[in-house]
């Protein structure tokens, strides 16, 4: 029996759980897999053998300007039969390891979902880009854990744009994670701790309550080169942004793969903004579902906001 990592409490009997009720649907999965990628590599096969034959008749042909057309005909084949065959299993896979695993953890878990009331006031406090043109949500979790509620969504913001042949494109101006993490402990300030972006910052703290808000020195000079932090109550804010805290949040951002990290206390609340890519993810479905290291990644993401909620708690209690 594979023994996975459980450090936290929550993950403690997972590998049984693993092997009695998940592994066995993995294995019966995993014929599905095999076949679907058959089908694909035989239906790559006759488009790259398409995409030459086009090529070689273009060529002798001297009309040589319709090349890129080819290359562009055989993208959208090689996406619509990966749709057909590779994306069902993969959904299906992330759906049965997240389902178990947040029911394992005692969390629940929505694919679909709509916009959170979190959204407008991570805007309002400079954590997500204000421009923005339509925005979607997916793969919320939520639950109680560590003695906090939370609630963490996938958001992705875009912006349509417009070249000087009038031609419409959307520009992704945000992806990643949000969070929502609540206390029983009341913060009665206010902090906001965003990445060092030198003028940016000093023209966008002018706005949205920054004029309130005071520069915090954070104790590690390893952080002062990468965030600059702001709050109405300096004590708190100075017992909040520990090296520790600072490290478990860091630790998030390099579990999820991300970048640009920013977070804020307001509303009695944590709230963080991350750029990263689709979390949750199940990995290359060119490996057998039953590999292990799908799912220890998906724990390993539990376990950093875990460790994130634990900072808190740590300097709150």
């Amino acid at each position: 029996m594979h023994q996975f990592d459980e450090g936290h409490k929550e993950f403690k009997g997972f590998s049984a759980k693993y092997a009695e009720d998940i592994l066995p649907i993995l294995e019966f999965m995993e014929a599905e897999r095999v076949a679907a990628m058959g089908q694909f590599k035989g239906d790559c096969i006759f488009i790259i053998l398409g995409a030459i034959a086009g090529l070689f008749m273009l060529i002798t042909s001297g009309h040589n300007q319709f090349i890129f057309i080819v290359f562009v005909i055989a993208a959208i084949l090689f996406l619509w039969r990966y749709s057909s065959h590779i994306k069902p299993v993969k959904t299906q896979t992330k759906t049965l390891l997240l389902q178990q695993i947040t029911e394992f953890i005692g969390l629940s878990y929505s694919e679909h979902v709509g916009k959170p009331v979190f959204f407008a006031p991570m805007i309002s406090h400079h954590l997500l880009p204000h421009h923005y043109d339509r925005v979607r949500f997916e793969d919320q979790l939520s639950g109680h854990a560590h003695g906090a509620n939370f609630t963490v969504i996938e958001c992705k913001m875009e912006k349509k744009r417009k070249n000087k042949n009038g031609h419409t494109s959307w520009e992704a101006v945000f992806h990643g994670a949000l969070f929502e993490v609540g206390f029983h402990r009341k913060f009665e300030g206010k902090i906001l701790v965003l990445r060092d972006k030198g003028w940016f910052n000093a023209k966008s703290k002018k706005t949205g309550g920054f004029s309130k808000l005071k520069r915090v020195g954070l104790a590690s000079p390893k952080f002062e080169k990468l965030f600059e932090a702001y709050g109405t109550d300096q004590v708190e804010a100075r017992y909040i942004l520990t090296p520790t805290f600072m490290e478990a949040l860091m630790a998030l951002e390099e579990s999820v793969e991300g970048r640009n990290i920013r977070f804020g206390f307001f509303n009695q609340k944590l709230y963080v903004a991350i750029e990263t890519p689709n979390r949750f993810e199940v990995g290359s479905m060119r490996k057998s579902l039953t590999d292990t290291v799908r799912t220890q990644k998906i724990i390993d993401e539990f376990g950093a906001l875990f460790d994130v909620i634990d900072g808190v708690l740590n300097r709150s209690a």
